[in-house]
């Protein structure tokens, strides 16, 4: 089989992205020149000019840009521009819609100058003018390419390349897994006992490059992923995160304990009514809850810290009292 130029130069962008540590797969778009679709979350077009100076002038066909506009596909798009054997131009969504707004039906060419330093410019030359210019960082392929979320990751997915370890009460592992669509029958127990609580730890770590340590948003993340496992199934969660206090990188385990219960458990339902207890009489009293509610002093002191956990009541105070953060009439 021939080598043509064009294998040397898609080539070199596609060496790249496979030696990346986040990708996960890649597919040529059938029937379409230089369309590659990554971790089947992101789309990229490659073009390439054989120019051997510091600029080079690349032509895009009306068909190219309708398909590079980032509204027309679920999936991120970007562009990458082979500047000779010299450097790479990645364009994200946001320079693809401003070098290429309003000329999506018609040709268009773009000029990506070297100017030294750690940035290229780029600028659409329409008709002999330049209509808009760019600047882009010369590190921001192949990283930002792979490392940015994609549209539906902040809402619901597992970071990628991680790996989720499920824990018993006892510490013994019971769960591995480095699929990032798995789901509460993978993680927690199918039969539940409908009065009683169950618990499980999780720990995440993950080697994606765009997750360097264990913040509030990292936190944050991974804890709204666990909601979405079990409050989309009718159970009630309390997430606590275990050594919370320590800084660490994503790519060292992160554990949570998670204690659940069914929805209309009685104990759902006990926690419902001392909320609406506290926050009448204006008091964060495990005495109040118990005596009302007519159960053990322990258990109401759960429901007080359930409370904090939620934002209903403060933390205990040096003379051992809490504040109530809720109106008697707050939803």
């Amino acid at each position: 089989m021939k080598i043509s130029e064009r294998d040397f130069y898609y080539g070199a962008v596609l060496a790249k992205i496979i030696d990346y540590a986040t990708t996960t797969s890649l597919a040529k778009v059938e029937g379409v020149r230089g369309q590659y679709v990554i971790n089947d979350d992101r789309h990229i077009l490659i073009k390439y000019s054989a120019g051997q100076g510091r600029e080079w002038t690349f032509k895009f066909h009306p068909n190219e840009i309708a398909n590079a506009r980032p509204n027309q596909t679920q999936r991120l798009f970007f562009i990458v521009l082979v500047c000779g054997v010299r450097t790479m131009c990645m364009l994200d969504s946001a320079s693809i819609e401003a070098l290429f707004s309003g000329n999506a039906d018609q040709s268009n060419s773009l000029t990506v100058c070297d100017i030294r330093g750690s940035r290229l410019h780029v600028y659409n030359d329409k008709q002999g003018h330049m209509v808009e210019t760019r600047s882009i960082a010369r590190a921001d392929f192949p990283s930002v390419l792979l490392d940015t979320p994609a549209p539906y990751e902040d809402n619901y997915a597992w970071p990628s390349l991680s790996t989720i370890n499920v824990y018993d009460e006892l510490s013994q592992r019971i769960f591995s897994s480095n699929d990032r669509g798995i789901d509460r029958s993978d993680v927690f127990p199918h039969n539940i006992p409908r009065e009683e609580s169950q618990i499980r730890y999780v720990g995440v770590s993950t080697q994606n490059k765009a997750w360097a340590t264990w913040g509030k948003l990292e936190k944050t993340h991974i804890e709204e992923r666990l909601r979405y496992l079990l409050e989309l199934e009718a159970f009630v969660i309390d997430i606590e995160a275990i050594d919370d206090k320590a800084v660490r990188a994503c790519s060292q385990e992160f554990v949570w304990k998670i204690e659940f219960w069914h929805a209309d458990s009685r104990f759902v339902r006990e926690y419902k009514q001392a909320v609406d207890l506290v926050k009448y009489y204006q008091r964060a009293s495990g005495a109040l809850i118990s005596r009302h509610l007519n159960i053990g002093y322990n258990k109401a002191q759960r429901h007080l810290e359930q409370m904090e956990r939620n934002g209903i009541v403060s933390e205990l105070r040096s003379n051992g009292s809490r504040e109530v953060l809720r109106a008697a009439d707050d939803k």
